[in-house]
């Protein structure tokens, strides 16, 4: 969960409360270094454990580290795009009601702008507004665990079985279904 301007602090703890009280571990864990090549190196070891890096992007274009010429936003969010590990999906986020036009700070536009009108790789990064709740549903749901796979039919032919019985009948049934060996599905 990348750090962020001041305008955006109070949602970031509010998500950060939620995702730890899921039982989600938030990276990074401990306040980042004050110089460009300490921030930098932080961020990169937090997206190298990381599944999902997660941007909260406000009006506010936030402060630059000593000796970058970024802010710590934009440096956080180039980091995770720049990304070499493929596993690591980033979520950029901004409030519905933030446009450009609302945006007073000239570096803010540029940025939000390039996010707008980015052609993001596939499934790795995409560029959300919502409201913070949609925001927090998306990522519950990108954070979930994939679904483990369904049997498949010794000929690579998904099979699915259901059973529906009458009270008092399911036991039989489902020890019939366990005991009948794979066969092919039926043309009709």
């Amino acid at each position: 969960l990348a750090r962020t301007a001041s305008d955006m602090k109070e949602r970031r703890e509010s998500l950060q409360r939620e995702l730890e009280d899921r039982g989600y571990r938030v990276l990074p864990e401990q306040e980042l270094p004050e110089d460009a090549e300490g921030y930098t190196a932080t961020v990169k070891a937090a997206l190298n454990e990381a599944s999902l890096s997660v941007h909260l992007i406000g009006a506010r274009y936030g402060s630059i580290p000593d000796g970058a010429d970024k802010s710590g936003v934009v440096l956080q969010a180039e980091l995770a795009l720049a990304q070499g590990n493929t596993a690591l999906r980033s979520l950029l986020w901004s409030p519905p009601e933030l446009t450009l036009d609302s945006l007073g700070e000239e570096r803010q536009h540029e940025f939000v702008e390039q996010l707008e009108q980015a052609a993001f790789e596939g499934q790795r990064a995409e560029f959300v507004r919502c409201s913070i709740e949609q925001l927090k549903s998306l990522l519950v749901e990108r954070l979930r665990a994939p679904p483990a796979p369904l049997p498949t039919h010794p000929g690579n032919a998904t099979v699915i079985r259901r059973v529906v019985c009458g009270p008092g009948r399911a036991r039989p049934a489902l020890h019939a279904l366990r005991c009948t060996p794979w066969a092919a599905p039926r043309s009709t």
